[in-house]
């Protein structure tokens, strides 16, 4: 994916670089603004089922083909543009039995808050099956 990304932008003309970093400051700025009138962001962590360690990349979602794994992750990889801090937790298991987790997200600068509120999050799943942090069972995973 490196190679590949790298590849990709030696192919990039100065004209598309001026725009996509143009792009990248509205999305900045528009980012920003929601957290003029909310305190934290909580999305799902990924949006599919983790796949096989075999399956390098997600291809499809929902029937509709991915163009990379830049496309199968928006979602956390468009967060991470914004620069603004994100705790990615894990959160119980999904209706496949896969651990599935959250993505929390503060305002700029506020690594501290949006940290606390992962904690607390934590601490009130903890005591909750469905969504308790999951441990995995190493005695089943040393035998396969």
């Amino acid at each position: 994916n490196i190679v590949a990304n790298v590849e990709a932008a030696m192919k990039m003309t100065a004209a598309e670089i001026g725009w996509a970093h143009r792009e990248h400051i509205k999305l900045y700025r528009d980012f920003q603004t929601l957290f003029q009138h909310y305190d934290i962001l909580i999305t799902p962590g990924q949006p599919v089922v983790p796949t096989a360690v075999e399956q390098r990349n997600i291809t499809q979602i929902n029937g509709q083909p991915m163009r990379n794994y830049m496309h199968a992750s928006a979602l956390t990889s468009a967060l991470s543009l914004t620069g603004n801090p994100c705790v990615a937790m894990p959160c119980g298991l999904d209706h496949t039995g896969m651990p599935f987790g959250l993505q929390i997200v503060g305002p700029m600068h506020s690594d501290r808050f949006t940290l606390g509120v992962a904690a607390a999050l934590e601490r009130v799943f903890a005591g909750d099956a469905l969504l308790c942090r999951p441990v995995p069972d190493l005695d089943k995973l040393r035998t396969n």
